[in-house]
């Protein structure tokens, strides 16, 4: 990405950084830059992030051992980074994914896709042809063997995947305790971290079920929301006034959403979290020891 400045607001490996349009940060090789660049989708990864702008390009920074960090070029309509090293992102119907492919995470099938949603060591996403889920990768606990079930959107986990069907019912396969009592509600959303699920309802309300893996997490706040995701063991949500809360483990602190700062979007890593600013900008804070939270 095009310019000089990265501006930090609070420094150390648990900090917040911002990039103001325009400014450059820890940047992976592949990303596309030049010039202002208003960003309008940001999703991430154990220790990377990745951020889509107006104009269809990806740019990521933070760890890229394995080439996480480093998006190809082009433009694309929607991405999303699974919980471990890998993204995918979609162009109308073709499916490109990157990073981590030692279980064959990032080796895409022959196939036309509507929706994708990588996770941990494996992806899934729905066939173009039939709505119906593929996925492909480690199969821990049966986290690839997906339903024979018509979805609207489907998300990886650590070992367990989920969907929503055309009526708004979560499903998931998987690791078990990973989505033990869930809600028989219908979702417009969900979010998957390790070993628990949460899902924002047709009313806007957040529930969240699953392992208890940190304090609080399976405790999500009340209210009205927009948009949820969750990291490791954190989770974080965006209401309609574009304040972002988070909850679950705060220990480098990635629930430390800055306040009086008007978000359109917002998503959890590792021990991290970024949101995309009204102004196009990104904005993160928490664990930044590889850069992930410097963009």
């Amino acid at each position: 990405m095009g310019g000089a400045t990265s501006a930090s607001v609070a420094g150390g490996e648990a900090g917040m950084n911002a990039t103001g349009t325009g400014a450059s940060g820890a940047m992976g090789a592949g990303g596309s830059g030049g010039g202002v660049q208003q960003h309008v989708e940001v999703s991430l990864g154990e220790d990377h992030s990745c951020a889509r702008t107006s104009s269809g390009s990806i740019r990521c920074w933070g760890a890229d051992f394995y080439g996480q960090a480093s998006p190809p070029d082009g433009v694309f309509d929607t991405f999303s980074t699974g919980s471990g090293f890998h993204s995918c992102a979609l162009t109308g119907t073709s499916l490109t994914c990157w990073g981590q492919n030692n279980d064959g995470q990032t080796a895409v099938p022959d196939e036309a896709f509507s929706h994708v949603g990588p996770g941990n060591l494996h992806t899934c996403a729905i066939r173009a042809s039939d709505s119906r889920p593929q996925c492909w990768g480690k199969n821990q606990a049966g986290e690839t063997d997906a339903v024979d079930v018509e979805l609207q959107s489907v998300e990886g986990g650590l070992v367990h995947s989920c969907g929503l069907t055309l009526q708004g019912t979560p499903v998931c396969w998987g690791d078990e305790g990973s989505f033990v009592n869930a809600p028989k509600a219908a979702f417009t959303s969900r979010a998957l971290g390790n070993f628990f699920t949460c899902g924002l309802s047709a009313e806007a309300t957040i529930a969240c079920w699953g392992f208890p893996i940190a304090e609080g997490i399976l405790a999500p706040p009340a209210g009205e929301f927009t948009r949820i995701d969750a990291g490791d063991s954190h989770a974080c949500a965006l209401r309609a006034t574009g304040e972002v809360v988070c909850w679950g483990d705060g220990e480098s602190g990635q629930l430390d959403a800055p306040e009086g700062v008007s978000f359109l979007a917002v998503s959890a890593g590792g021990e991290h979290s970024c949101g995309v600013v009204t102004d196009g900008s990104v904005l993160c804070w928490g664990q930044d020891a590889l850069g992930q939270a410097s963009p």
